[in-house]
């Protein structure tokens, strides 16, 4: 142990002033420095930190003909500017392929004394290639990103098929999702119930009236957009905010029965699906609920929502 130690730090040491070793220490002296200033000479210190610790680095790499040389620096870059200037991880990691694509092509257009010339055609070649699969990659990432940030904010595509798609392939078993249109009818049913419970029988058939058919009268409220605003709302302060509630459309429908009114809520999504969603639906949902006078004024049950393409249960 103490052998390692001591070869570790006779390599550490300086040879020569101008080595990587050199880089390494002063980078180390920013650092240490940078903690005993104000936040602007800090700053500047810590900055300066960073670079010199990149050129270490990226000399040492070069040093010992380590292979990937270039994305190791791409890498630090984006470490640094991360540490330093808060910028997003998934921009940093974007630019990565790209910046080490451009720091591998550095021998082509300058020699070690930073004198430009022109590259050779093979060299013209290999840049096409090399610039062109990083910029490949890092379109695949954004891909990547993009689609997991669609599934954040719309949850409920997960329940879609995606068998015929060309760039997204379900790799993995994946427990059973549920339209998140079941959230919004249980929460509008519980709505609903308190909604209905202030009111006498006449009341509510007037309610119930105003939301099959908002726009007959225009005295009436849209009973049936309240409350589904109201719902939204609800949720949005119990859960994360998601960005897909304002594409599910919800309709009522009502059955007048003596002393009895049968009310079926049903959600369903109008944003983008696949084209065998179109015949199978599974976004549909539905709940029953049975609204009936009582000694107290109007009792209402509701049924938990349900998948309406599925079987009860």
């Amino acid at each position: 142990m103490i052998k390692n130690l001591q070869a570790l730090w006779n390599n550490l040491l300086p040879i020569q002033a101008y080595s990587w070793q050199s880089f390494f220490w002063t980078s180390l002296f920013s650092l240490v420095m940078a903690g005993l200033l104000t936040p602007i000479p800090r700053f500047i210190l810590f900055c300066l930190a960073a670079l010199f610790f990149i050129i270490s680095m990226t000399w040492l790499c070069l040093k010992n003909n380590v292979p990937l040389t270039p994305w190791i620096t791409s890498a630090l870059i984006c470490l640094a500017l991360f540490l330093l200037v808060n910028i997003p991880s998934q921009a940093l990691i974007l630019l990565w392929l790209p910046l080490a694509g451009t720091i591998a092509a550095y021998p082509c257009f300058f020699d070690k004394f930073c004198h430009f010339h022109a590259p050779t055609i093979i060299e013209r070649q290999k840049l096409v290639i090399l610039l062109g699969t990083q910029i490949l990659l890092s379109c695949l990432l954004q891909v990547n990103f993009l689609m997991q940030n669609w599934l954040d904010q719309y949850p409920s595509l997960l329940v879609d098929d995606f068998s015929r798609s060309v760039f997204v392939v379900k790799w993995q078993v994946t427990p059973r999702i549920d339209p998140q249109g079941l959230l919004l009818l249980d929460t509008m049913g519980e709505l609903l119930q308190r909604t209905l419970g202030g009111k006498n029988w006449t009341e509510t058939g007037e309610w119930l009236r105003g939301a099959v058919h908002p726009r007959e009268n225009e005295e009436q409220s849209d009973s049936l957009g309240a409350l589904r605003q109201e719902a939204i709302a609800k949720l949005e302060n119990r859960l994360n905010p998601l960005a897909e509630y304002p594409f599910w459309a919800i309709t009522i429908q009502v059955s007048e029965q003596p002393n009895l009114y049968l009310v079926t809520l049903l959600a369903d999504w109008t944003g983008p699906r696949s084209e065998r969603s179109r015949e199978q639906n599974p976004y549909l949902c539905e709940m029953i609920c049975q609204v009936e006078p009582s000694i107290q004024g109007v009792s209402t049950n509701c049924q938990r929502a349900r998948r309406n393409s599925l079987p009860p249960g």
